[in-house]
C-alpha cells in the first residue's frame, strides 16, 4: 500500500491553474443559458414588431379604400359637371387618372397585407396556409408616451442599465471571463514541471511457489513504514506545444473583447436612436 503526495512549484500550481478550466466551462455554460434568453427575447420582441406592422399594414389598407371611394365619387361629380356644362369634358381624364392611382395604391396596400398576414404566421411558427386563416387584428395602436420624459433623459444612464439587462451582452462577457481562463492555464503551461513528492506507505514479501502463498505478502513479512521523497523537473525544449496553445488563448481572448465591446457599442447606438 503506497500513498504519494505531490506538490508542484512551477507548472499546474496554484488555485487558478487548476481550476481554470473547470471554471472556464462554468462560465461557458452560464453563456449559453444567457444567449438562449437573448434568443427568446428576440423572438418574443420580433413576434411583437410584426403584429404591430400588419396592424398597420390593415389600416394603411382600409386608409386606401376610403381613397378609392373618394376618388370614385370625384369621377361621378366631375361626369355630373361634364353633363350639366358646367366643366370642360377634359377634366375626366384627371379624375379617372386620380381613381385608377387611388386604385394601384390600394391594391399594392392589399398585397403588403398579405405579406405582413404571412411574416406574423411565420413569427409565431405556423405554416403559410395557416397563416393566410389569421384573423383581422381589431386592436388599434397604443398611445404614444409624452416624448417629454424621454427628451430629458440621461443616455448614459440607459445606457449603463441596458448593459445590465440584455442578455446577449452578459453572454459575451460570460465568454470574455471563460476565455481569460483558458489564457490563464495556458500561460501556466510555459513553465517547466517542478515537483516536490514524498511517498510513504507499507510493504511486504513472501517467498513461495504455492498459489496460496501469492496473497500472503499482504500480512506477512512488513518490515515497517517505508518513507522516501525527491524533486522532479523536466522541461520540453522550445516547448512550441505550449507556446501555440497559448497564442490560440491569447488570440480567443482578444476576440472575445473585441465581441463584448461590438456587442456593448451596438446596444448604445440602438438606445441612442430610441431615446431619439
Amino acid at each position: 500500500i503506497d500513498f504519494q503526495v505531490t506538490v508542484p512549484l512551477r507548472r499546474g500550481r496554484g488555485r487558478e491553474a487548476v481550476t481554470a478550466n473547470e471554471r472556464s466551462a462554468a462560465d461557458a455554460a452560464d453563456a449559453s443559458v444567457l444567449e438562449k434568453n437573448e434568443t427568446i427575447a428576440g423572438l418574443v420582441y420580433n413576434t411583437a414588431s410584426v403584429y404591430w406592422n400588419y396592424v398597420g399594414a390593415l389600416r394603411t389598407y382600409e386608409i386606401h379604400q376610403e381613397s378609392e371611394k373618394r376618388g370614385g365619387e370625384f369621377l361621378s361629380s366631375v361626369r355630373t359637371l361634364i353633363d350639366a356644362g358646367r366643366m370642360p369634358g377634359i377634366q375626366s381624364h384627371e379624375a379617372i387618372a386620380n381613381l385608377e392611382a387611388q386604385t394601384t395604391a390600394r391594391i399594392a396596400a392589399g398585397q403588403r397585407v398579405v405579406e405582413a398576414r404571412q411574416n406574423l404566421g411565420y413569427a409565431m411558427g405556423i405554416g403559410a396556409l395557416e397563416a393566410q386563416t389569421l384573423a383581422v387584428a381589431s386592436e388599434a395602436f397604443p398611445e404614444s408616451p409624452a416624448p417629454t420624459s424621454l427628451a430629458t433623459a440621461n443616455a448614459a444612464a440607459w445606457i449603463s442599465n441596458s448593459l445590465t439587462l440584455r442578455a446577449g451582452y452578459l453572454a459575451t462577457d460570460k465568454l470574455s471571463s471563460s476565455a481569460d481562463l483558458l489564457r490563464t492555464n495556458a500561460r501556466n503551461q510555459l513553465q517547466p514541471q517542478l515537483d516536490v513528492f514524498v511517498k510513504s506507505g507499507y510493504s511486504g514479501l513472501t517467498q513461495g511457489s504455492r498459489p496460496d502463498q501469492f496473497i500472503y505478502g499482504l500480512a506477512h513479512r512488513l518490515e515497517g513504514l517505508d518513507l522516501y521523497g525527491g524533486i522532479t523537473y523536466s522541461f520540453s525544449r522550445g516547448n512550441n506545444l505550449a507556446k501555440g496553445q497559448f497564442e490560440e488563448a491569447e488570440a480567443n481572448y482578444r476576440k472575445s473583447l473585441y465581441l463584448r465591446n461590438d456587442a456593448s457599442n451596438k446596444i448604445a447606438s440602438s438606445v441612442l436612436s430610441a431615446l431619439s
